[in-house]
């Protein structure tokens, strides 16, 4: 971009040195009193003794006569003049708009006066000149900055249409170019109010609407470019230079009322003083040559007169360099270095013009014959080719002399970049950044914020919640703490540990941290080259910092797995310790068992506990948490059920007191179903209370037709840990020889088939009726027939425990 806006400016440079070269050459040819346009329209323009205008040829007439010459065109017109002597006279026929025609006898052929070529070419010439000269200047101090490039546009098409002004009634040749570039002015200062001196919100949001104005200045282009060139109807091109104008005006208002905005709103104080400042400039350049673009529009036609409105003009660059200069868009050293660098610049590009003018007038004239525009063209192209490379290494040779801390500063910070991109340790790249920031702005002090909840503990003198992180995001300049209008907590901190300039480290729309810079050992204030400096390194180092923090997140995300992992094993190894290692051996009695979790760690838990007497305590239960949390919760259920039946007999006593035992302990929303009983094996009789588990089912031996019968047993209540003060009832039942009792876990009857049907308890009883009827151990056939239900490819969603006491027939 930035070379194309150096050729762009250079091109404007030439042509504008080819618009003084055919003025002059234009202004000694001889003169008839008046100045016509591209389709032979008289311009309003005038002058002291101007022999045509003071026969009374004037604007809009069309000349159509030349002494006995008939003039269709431009070409044809000026063949004419030039038939004529100096102090000659001639006639001249005009036709008005309306079809009437005027014929002017004896208009004699004058010289054109000095006094005029200085008004009307000179005086507007050079005001094209210093808005190029400030174009260029300002693009090249302040190239990254928002609105430097519409500013750069601005200056370029307000020289064109000054320097050509003359042109349009004179030589005509460039009136296309002029055509185009007062159109753009319209859309450059449009883009530039948008832009200048920040940008609004909705540009930085949507980049691409700055090209709207541009659009529109085309859209009005087009058609005058048509116009101009239309001889059947010589002044359509009139209105259509009229929209132009509009425009322009437009854009002029346009830019005002922004400035005027932009003092009133919460902006940065130095903002609203540069808006301030190019307001009052603005208003003085340009409400008057606003009030003459836009008085056709009301059908009032105000006479151009250059010397009373381009002075104003002068006003507007002006007040820019004030608000320059006043709030530091500028800096001394950078004034001073760019005069040296360029001053060089022009005197090597002097001596490499001289040295190629000899070498193409030696080689191409002498063997090519190349015309004096061809060897013109070519030595442009190589003065462009060596701008560049010439600029650059002058500029080097000038920072090591003369600009040893800038240099060095960049130096060290190129070196940093290098340390960026290899370094993935985050705590090395924090200290190395804020290292090398102080050995290369040398602050009082430098200190580092990263963002993020997972980082290490940091001294932060802004807290995760302040609005300035969200600001600084969007913001993304590197920002000195008294341009800032915001009142936050984080702010005044920085400003009692002595901060002055921020520096946001951004990178893809996130902030991930904020560099902040005391005052200079030196007590120098940062340049706007420190600032770019600093903004260029932000860049670099918030993606490191950023992919730095990955990695960091990466190690601990592994090292927590692995934690996780092992108390995954350590609370699977717990729950197997507490799962009993044998199964009861009592006389005329057989128990079986199963448990199978659904994940490493389950929380379904059964027991058996002897007791006194011959009799045998058993139990079974479901804790309705998953991994760690249930098994740890299973054992401290499991230890209480121990505990308490050393104590208490009655099963609904038990459980009453391990509920109230439990229930502060268990975390939130967790809870524990539990059945528990005791059985006197000789007499198969049976106490046991419920806590919300599945009832189990007594299964007695076949009947006559071939089914065993099938009966749950009765009895429930709350689980334990969801009442403190919950209460359970006791229930008796008798297991005869030959019956038995089946214990289960919810993960048997919400076992699903391949058509995600569950089996449900109605399932799980008709499954038993089959198996019961038949002899053999009840639990292996059930999980075959499980089994077949589900089909090979079932993925047990839930823990599977079985338990099953079986009372063996009588020996006849």
């Amino acid at each position: 971009m930035r070379l194309f806006f150096i050729l762009l400016l250079g091109a404007t440079l030439q042509l504008l040195l080819l618009a003084a070269f055919v003025a002059i050459r234009w202004s000694r040819l001889p003169f008839p009193g008046f100045l016509v346009e591209q389709t032979l329209v008289v311009t309003d323009a005038n002058g002291r003794n101007w022999s045509g205008r003071q026969a009374g040829i004037s604007h809009p007439q069309k000349v159509i006569r030349v002494g006995e010459t008939p003039v269709r065109t431009l070409a044809e017109y000026d063949a004419a003049l030039r038939q004529l002597e100096p102090q000659s006279e001639t006639t001249i026929e005009t036709i008005l708009p309306d079809g009437g025609r005027r014929t002017y006898q004896a208009v004699r052929m004058i010289a054109f006066p000095r006094a005029d070529l200085m008004r009307q070419f000179w005086f507007p010439y050079l005001v094209g000149l210093i808005y190029l000269f400030l174009g260029a200047w300002i693009y090249n101090i302040c190239h990254d900055r928002p609105g430097s490039r519409a500013f750069a546009f601005f200056c370029i098409w307000t020289a064109i249409a000054l320097g050509f002004l003359f042109d349009l009634g004179s030589t005509r040749l460039a009136t296309p170019l002029w055509t185009l570039a007062v159109a753009l002015i319209g859309g450059s200062l449009t883009s530039l109010a948008l832009r200048f001196p920040k940008s609004f919100p909705l540009i930085e949001r949507r980049p691409r609407l700055r090209y709207l104005p541009y659009a529109l200045s085309l859209a009005l282009a087009i058609p005058s470019l048509f116009a101009i060139y239309d001889l059947e109807s010589p002044w359509r091109y009139i209105n259509t230079w009229r929209l132009s104008y509009a425009y322009a005006a437009f854009g002029i208002v346009f830019f005002l009322l922004l400035l005027l905005l932009r003092t009133r709103q919460r902006q940065e104080p130095v903002v609203r003083q540069q808006a301030r400042i190019i307001l009052a400039g603005s208003l003085i350049a340009f409400l008057p040559i606003a009030i003459w673009l836009a008085a056709p529009l009301i059908g009032v036609f105000i006479h151009w007169e250059p010397a009373f409105y381009l002075p104003f003009l002068l006003v507007f660059p002006v007040s820019i360099g004030v608000a320059i200069q006043r709030y530091r868009l500028w800096d001394f050293d950078l004034l001073v270095n760019r005069a040296i660098i360029y001053g060089l610049l022009t005197l090597v590009l002097l001596l490499a013009y001289v040295f190629s003018t000899v070498l193409v007038q030696i080689i191409f004239t002498d063997y090519l014959e190349l015309t004096a525009t061809l060897r013109t063209i070519l030595l442009t192209f190589i003065i462009l080719a060596l701008f560049i490379p010439a600029k650059n290494r002058i500029q080097d040779i000038i920072d090591r002399r003369f600009f040893r801390h800038k240099y060095d500063a960049n130096r060290i910070l190129t070196a940093l970049s290098q340390t960026l991109r290899s370094q993935i340790d985050l705590e090395h790249l924090r200290a190395e950044l804020v290292r090398v920031v102080q050995e290369a702005m040398k602050p009082v002090f430098a200190s580092l914020c990263l963002s993020g909840d997972d980082l290490p503990a940091q001294t932060c003198a802004i807290s995760p919640s302040d609005p300035l992180w969200d600001h600084l995001r969007q913001t993304k300049e590197v920002v000195h703490l008294d341009e800032l209008t915001l009142e936050t907590p984080g702010l005044e901190s920085l400003r009692a540990e002595g901060a002055r300039l921020l520096i946001p480290l951004v990178s893809q729309d996130e902030i991930i941290g904020i560099l902040y810079l005391g005052q200079r050992q030196s007590g120098q204030v940062y340049t706007s080259d420190d600032r770019r400096l600093l903004s260029i390194l932000a860049g670099q180092a918030a993606t490191a910092l950023q992919a730095a923090q990955l990695v960091r997140r990466q190690q601990a995300e592994a090292l927590q797995r692995q934690r996780e992992e092992y108390d995954m094993r350590l609370a699977a190894l717990v729950q197997q310790t507490q799962l009993p290692r044998q199964l009861p051996d009592l006389p005329g009695w057989r128990f079986s068992s199963h448990y199978h979790p659904a994940q490493a760690i389950g929380g379904e838990f059964y027991d058996f506990i002897p007791l006194q007497d011959g009799r045998l305590a058993f139990l079974i239960g479901d804790v309705s948490a998953r991994g760690t949390p249930s098994a740890l919760v299973m054992a401290e259920t499991r230890g209480l059920l121990l505990a308490t039946a050393r104590q208490l007999e009655a099963p609904e006593a038990i459980l009453a007191k391990v509920n109230a035992l439990l229930q502060p302990d268990v975390l939130d929303k967790i809870y524990v179903t539990c059945f528990y009983a005791v059985l006197e094996p000789i007499s198969g009789r049976l106490v046991y209370a419920n806590a919300g588990h599945n009832p189990p089912y007594r299964l007695g031996s076949a009947t006559p037709v071939g089914m065993a019968g099938v009966e749950e047993l009765p009895g429930s209540g709350f689980p334990l840990g969801v009442f403190p003060e919950a209460r359970y009832d006791a229930y008796t039942a008798h297991l005869q020889a030959g019956e038995s009792l089946f214990l289960y876990s919810d993960g048997v009857v919400e076992a699903r088939n391949a058509e995600k049907q569950m089996l449900s308890y109605a399932g799980l009883e008709e499954l038993l009726r089959n198996i019961a009827a038949t002899p053999g151990e009840l639990i292996p056939r059930l999980l075959s027939a499980l089994r077949e239900f589900t089909g090979e490819a079932w993925e047990q969603q839930d823990d599977l425990t079985l338990v099953c006491l079986e009372r063996l027939p009588d020996r006849a």
